[in-house]
């Protein structure tokens, strides 16, 4: 079971982020036309994910740059053909990182005695007074920033604590 997971992730993590059949194939094993079958169906039971590459390629090539919800831009001075994996990685990963620092703000500003001393990627890591329980209801409710999609998207946001250490956060 957790070998086809680790598979299922690199395939639809891949492919969501526009990997191409001989691509997926070299990171799966499998061959070229079994990752194109795959993807068919894929992109069949998903047919949004295959209209937002296309969207993403068309806004490369007409406009030259491509912008996430949040309004930042990432202009594309490259050659196109090598670049729209990159383009559509961009666009979720930017949001994200956009969202972390707008939490990490909001934290700041409305949890004083919370303390930030570390982001990555997409999580925050930070220190508060054991004795304040009411911290981390606190820091969730920063956490509630909506994604200005045409139906907003807030996506969910979790704390981990110990009195131990980080790596015992449960």
């Amino acid at each position: 079971m957790k070998l086809l997971r680790e598979f299922a992730k690199v395939f639809v993590h891949g492919t969501n982020y526009g990997g191409q059949p001989r691509t997926m194939s070299a990171h799966t094993g499998w061959t070229v036309r079994e990752v194109e079958r795959a993807q068919n169906l894929w992109f069949g039971a998903h047919p949004g994910i295959k209209r937002w590459h296309e969207r993403t390629r068309d806004q490369v090539n007409k406009r030259r740059f491509i912008e996430n919800r949040f309004g930042y831009r990432w202009y594309i001075f490259d050659r196109i053909d090598s670049i729209i994996p990159e383009a559509i990685a961009w666009i979720p990963q930017s949001t994200v990182a956009v969202l972390i620092n707008k939490i990490w703000l909001r934290v700041y500003h409305e949890v004083p005695e919370a303390q930030v001393l570390l982001q990555t990627h997409d999580s925050l890591a930070g220190q508060y007074p054991s004795h304040l329980p009411e911290t981390v209801e606190r820091i969730k409710r920063c956490a509630q920033i909506e994604i200005p999609y045409e139906e907003p998207l807030t996506i969910p946001f979790g704390v981990k604590t110990s009195e131990v250490s980080w790596g015992d956060c449960k």
